[in-house]
């Protein structure tokens, strides 16, 4: 099992709070949810308007790896 990594947490964690900062001065009717688990260093940031999931972005290796439609979780 590989140990997980505070500094590239970080990284990902401080991506994913630019990419809110952008996405809310574009739209300010949007709502954010960051999720992290502990297995490891990737974050998730749910964009969530209406009460539904329009985006879900992961951060991982100080980057946005990939920005998907939608989601089956509520906001």
């Amino acid at each position: 099992m590989n140990e997980f990594n505070l500094d590239a947490f970080s990284s990902n964690l401080d991506e994913a709070i630019k990419y809110i900062k952008v996405n809310k001065s574009v739209n300010i009717n949007e709502r954010y949810r960051i999720e992290t688990n502990k297995n490891d260093e990737i974050v998730k940031v749910y964009v969530i308007e209406n009460g539904k999931i329009k985006t879900v972005a992961h951060f991982n290796n100080g980057k946005l790896i990939s920005e998907c439609q939608g989601g089956s979780k509520n906001g």
